[in-house]
C-alpha cells in the first residue's frame, strides 16, 4: 500500500485532499523497558549527595577505630558487601595503630545513571582532593610521612540504588589519573 501512495505522489502534479487521520488504538501489550543514561536533574543530584555522604561517612568510619561503630556509620552510605571491604582494610590499619587525619575534598565531575529494567546503577568521577589527607598515628597524632594523597587524584565511585536511597558499592581509582576540578 505504501508503495501505491508513494507511486500516486510522484506521478500526480495536483494536490489530493487525505481522508481523515482514524483516531489512535490503544495496545493493551506492554512496551519493553529500554537502558536510559539521562537521568533527571533530581536523580543526579541524590547521586552526588549520596556520594559526598560516603566519603565523610568513610573518614569518620575510620577514625571511630572500632568494628561495629565504623560498620553503624558506612551502613549510610555504602552496600553491605562494600562495607565489609572497607572496615577490613580499616582494621588492617589499626593494627598498626594508623588512623585517617584530614577530610578529602570530592569534586564530582560528571554523574552517569544507567536503568535497566527495575535496576538502577551509577558512575560518579570525582577529581578528589586528597592532599589534606593522609595516615597519623592512632597513639601521637603524628602524620606519617609520604601518605598525604594528590591534590587530584581522579576516582570513579560505582552506586547501587537499593529502592529508598543510592549506595557505594565500589570506589576505583584511575591509574595515573589526574584530573581538574
Amino acid at each position: 500500500m505504501a508503495a501505491a501512495v508513494l507511486a500516486a505522489c510522484s506521478s500526480a502534479p495536483a494536490a489530493v485532499k487525505l481522508p481523515a487521520r482514524p483516531a489512535p488504538a490503544h495496545s493493551a501489550a506492554p512496551t519493553s523497558p529500554t537502558p536510559s543514561t539521562s537521568p533527571s536533574v533530581n536523580a543526579q543530584a541524590q547521586v552526588t549527595a549520596a556520594w559526598d555522604a560516603y566519603v565523610h561517612a568513610g573518614v569518620a568510619a575510620d577514625k571511630s577505630r572500632n568494628t561495629a561503630r565504623a560498620h553503624a556509620i558506612l551502613a549510610t552510605a555504602a552496600a553491605p558487601s562494600y562495607i565489609r571491604e572497607i572496615v577490613g582494610r580499616m582494621q588492617a590499619d589499626w593494627k598498626q595503630h594508623e588512623i585517617t587525619w584530614g577530610q578529602p575534598v570530592d569534586h564530582v565531575i560528571k554523574v552517569s545513571i544507567v536503568t535497566v529494567g527495575a535496576s538502577q546503577e551509577a558512575f560518579v568521577t570525582d577529581c578528589m582532593d586528597d592532599s589534606g589527607t593522609g595516615l597519623a598515628n592512632a597513639k601521637t597524632g603524628k602524620h606519617i610521612a609520604g601518605t598525604a594523597g594528590d591534590k587530584h587524584a581522579e576516582v570513579i565511585g560505582t552506586l547501587g540504588y537499593n529502592g529508598t536511597r543510592w549506595l557505594v558499592s565500589n570506589v576505583t581509582p584511575v591509574t595515573g589519573g589526574k584530573c581538574t576540578a
